[in-house]
């Protein structure tokens, strides 16, 4: 078994289950206990996530809830940011999936992130 630990604010999914983590923005890193014996402050981390297979995760920043509309939509269709980004497997054969996914948004929602937004998505294909 893995496991996957956060230390901030954001949201993991792995293989379609998404969980989210709010530390109010208060990040609790390792450099901050150097100090203090490993095991004990690792034991402490309630921000756990197990996996025994992965085949699609994302991590990213708190950022990729905070889509607003920024312009007109060109449709009368409602997306789901969450979803496309991190749910959705169209392009996976395109290295700029993401990107080409965050410009869809931008462009055909009129929905942009109103925070930083930094995501990482693996794939297995």
């Amino acid at each position: 078994m893995k496991e996957y630990l956060a230390v901030g604010d954001g949201l993991v999914s792995v293989n379609g289950a998404i969980t989210e983590f709010d530390q109010d923005n208060k990040p609790d890193y390792l450099g901050f206990h150097l100090s203090e014996d490993f095991e004990i402050w690792y034991k402490g981390q309630q921000q756990k996530i197990f996996f025994d297979n992965l085949a699609d995760v994302s991590i990213a920043t708190d950022g990729i809830a905070m889509f607003e509309r920024i312009a007109l939509s060109n449709t009368e269709e409602t997306v789901d940011p969450l979803d496309l980004l991190i749910v959705d497997k169209t392009g996976t054969d395109n290295e700029d999936m993401l990107y080409l996914k965050l410009k869809k948004l931008e462009h055909a929602y009129g929905l942009k992130p109103t925070d930083d937004l930094a995501l990482i998505r693996l794939i297995n294909i």
